[in-house]
């Protein structure tokens, strides 16, 4: 009985160990990131933001708007323009390339021309480059724009309210007269053969103002640049966790092998100024093999770890710290060794452990760029063990 007995400790010893490395010392962290700003809005936050901007979104596609936005070009057949197609004013200038003179538009004599119907607003222009078009856009990627067009909360409700280039486009647009003179009100009614009248847009400039306000309110400045998509889109944001060990040991006589791998995901909740947590529990397993003086031993072992990550993300620095903590259940095995004897099966259950009981780089706090991809790696070895727990960000999929 001796000689079944004492593999049956060996295996157990090394078990223990095993675990009790995973709370012990590390070597060598190492850290990496993508290249996605996380936004770090509270689902609250995101849905409201989201749900203000769809309220928003509809004035963009008026034709008060959208017209100047891309929707009329004056310049081109079928343009969409009913004083007809528009006269490029040109000019020479010097070919830097190739030498000598070339034509070029001159734009500013060319909108001078826009006067001769369009001058209850000097100044009258379009707005029709790529990036500030208002046509074939989603929600989505208008959204984005008036974030990317715009430096700061503050900088983009200045334009809806004052139009800060200086000429009153959107105050002109919402008393509905498109700056149209006797003489471009006669060129309307002769297009159209309707009389003229004001066409404004369906709601008024201080409701575009309030719905302005009430979504860039719900954005914020923190998150007004990075993410750009942050406050324009959902997301869901998870942590990868990857976690194994391994004992081995040859030691005269006695040969004992263990191994454990467990790879799944935590699903992250962000909450108000940056915080999120999430918490998970995992099915856990092992494997085990010992030889020691003829005698050849097999377990199976399973527990169950709770995995618990926090963390902070820093709107300023756009770094996160991150705390990750475990807790486990008793550690259920058995075991059969064989010996000359025959066969002996033998169950037994250990105590089972905490992250908590011994301060690590895990629990205690570690570093991380505010990233998508953003990982960690952590290694350590005490022998006959051998542990690595890799933890990445990533995106879930909508």
């Amino acid at each position: 009985m001796r000689n079944v007995v004492r593999p049956i400790l060996i295996v157990t010893a090394f078990l223990s160990t095993a675990l009790t490395l995973l709370v012990i010392g590390i070597s060598g962290p190492k850290a990496d990131s993508g290249e996605e700003p996380i936004c770090p809005l509270s689902e609250q936050q995101e849905k409201e933001a989201i749900e203000a901007f769809h309220t928003l979104a509809p004035i963009f596609k008026e034709p008060r708007c959208i017209n100047c936005h891309g929707a009329v070009d004056p310049f081109k057949e079928g343009g969409g323009h009913l004083g007809g197609v528009m006269e490029l004013k040109m000019e020479k200038v010097e070919d830097t390339n190739y030498g000598g003179m070339k034509d070029e538009p001159n734009m500013e004599a060319t909108l001078k021309t826009c006067q001769d119907c369009h001058s209850l607003l000097p100044g009258w222009a379009l707005a029709n480059h790529p990036s500030i078009s208002f046509t074939n856009k989603s929600e989505q990627q208008l959204c984005l724009q008036m974030k990317f067009e715009s430096g700061s909360p503050e900088d983009f409700m200045d334009h809806i309210a004052h139009d800060r280039g200086g000429t009153p486009f959107i105050a002109e647009a919402f008393k509905g007269t498109r700056a149209l003179d006797e003489s471009g009100q006669a060129t309307y009614v002769n297009a159209t053969g309707k009389d003229y009248e004001l066409e404004p847009p369906r709601i008024t400039h201080a409701t575009l103002i309030a719905q302005a306000q009430a979504w860039a309110n719900a954005v914020g400045k923190k998150y007004w640049k990075q993410p750009e998509d942050c406050g324009c889109a959902p997301h869901k944001y998870k942590a990868k966790i990857n976690q194994r060990w391994e004992v081995k040991s040859d030691v005269g006589i006695h040969q004992s092998q263990l191994e454990s791998h467990a790879d799944f995901l935590v699903d992250l909740t962000f909450k108000s100024e940056g915080s999120f947590f999430g918490i998970k529990t995992v099915p856990r397993e092992f494997v085990e093999h010992a030889v020691t003086m003829g005698v050849v031993c097999d377990g199976k072992g399973t527990w169950v770890e709770t995995w618990a990550v926090a963390g902070m993300v820093n709107a300023e620095t756009h770094e996160m710290t991150v705390k990750v903590r475990f807790e486990s259940s008793p550690r259920q095995k058995q075991v059969t060794c064989y010996s000359p004897n025959g066969p002996i099966t033998k169950s037994a259950s250990s105590p089972g452990f905490s992250s908590d009981s011994v301060s690590t780089p895990l629990s205690a706090g570690f570093r991380l760029p505010a990233r998508v991809g953003a990982k960690r790696h952590f290694e350590w070895s005490l022998p006959p063990g051998r542990n690595t727990v890799d933890i990445e960000f990533i995106k879930a999929k909508s």
